[in-house]
């Protein structure tokens, strides 16, 4: 019944929604304008904020792209090419000019570190990024 459900979603957690790795590492599935909207919410009270994003073909790079300016202050996009609707550097650069492109994950240690994407984007980096925070002992 409707009431088993709602007690049963008091314990529901999403993996990867605003998740907290570090004190100074998150990760999101922001894939759109909303999620990006957001994300500018409830990191508003930082003012060292670093995202590394990516979008599929289908989403609005750009929009999502000018929400981030609004708030971060360095932007990393990564491309996904390997994935079926991906984005390689080509299209990147077409649509976003000449924005910092990464292929590589790393944690920016001066900053708050938000990797924001697709739940397969998200599903790539967890573990890199665990991996990462468990090396450096943080």
């Amino acid at each position: 019944d409707d009431n088993t459900i709602k007690n049963y979603l008091k314990f529901f957690k999403l993996k990867g929604r605003q998740e907290k790795l570090t004190d100074n590492v998150y990760i999101d599935v922001s894939h759109n304008e909303a999620s990006f909207l957001n994300l500018k919410e409830n990191f508003k009270k930082y003012d060292n904020i670093h995202i590394f994003m990516t979008a599929l073909s289908d989403k609005d790079i750009l929009k999502m792209y000018e929400i981030a300016k609004t708030f971060a202050k360095k932007i990393s996009v990564y491309p996904l090419s390997n994935v079926k609707r991906g984005r390689d550097i080509e299209n990147i650069r077409k649509i976003l000019g000449d924005v910092d492109i990464v292929d590589e994950i790393y944690i920016d240690n001066d900053y708050i570190n938000i990797y924001c994407g697709s739940f397969y984007f998200i599903s790539e980096i967890h573990d890199k990024l665990i991996s990462m925070i468990n090396k450096n002992g943080r």
